[in-house]
Order: structure tokens, then sequence, then C-alpha cells
């Protein structure tokens, strides 16, 4: 073989065997991504329920708080039928917290 058509036989030898390299690790690193993707996903929707379940429970202790609220304001008022517009006025100030 004569030198030129041997430098360009290497050449091209060592630039297939670098995109054949290049094609593995760009695999590599895409299955690598969508891992992380997947285990990212997998745990927003985790977190989400459990957000979702502490805002009910959230919820649920405001009212609670306010019932007790309202029926300590009715024994203070010894029934003078001013506890419901009492449990208006405090829900009006503080407002439910949303999803």
């Amino acid at each position: 073989m004569s030198r030129p058509l041997l430098l360009v036989f290497s050449s091209t030898n060592t630039f297939r065997t670098a995109k054949i390299q290049l094609k593995k690790r760009l695999c590599l690193l895409f299955s690598l991504v969508n891992e992380n993707f997947n285990y990212l996903s997998t745990n927003m929707v985790v977190d989400e329920r459990n957000i979702q379940k502490l805002n009910e429970q959230v919820r649920s202790l405001q009212e609670q708080l306010l019932q007790c609220k309202v029926e300590n304001e009715v024994t203070n008022r010894s029934g003078s039928g001013s506890g419901s517009a009492f449990a208006l006025t405090e829900l009006e100030q503080h407002p439910m917290l949303d999803d």
C-alpha cells in the first residue's frame, strides 16, 4: 500500500472507531438520564400525594380549631347566638390553604 492510501485508511478507521465509541457513550448517557428522570418523576408523584395529605390534615385542624373557638365564644357569651357570626368572621380572616 502506498503511504497516502495507508494514511486515508488509518484515518477512516480511527474515525469509525471514534464514532462507534461516541454512540456507545451517548447510549449510556441517554440511559442514565432516562433512569434519573423516572426516579424523579416517581418521587414527585409521592411528594404530591404527601403534600395533598398534609393539606387535608391542615384543613381538618383548621376546622377543629375554628369549632373550638366558636364553642368557646358561645360559652363565653352565655349562648347569646353570636357564635355563627363569629365563625363566619374567623373563616374570612383565615383563608383555607389551596393545593
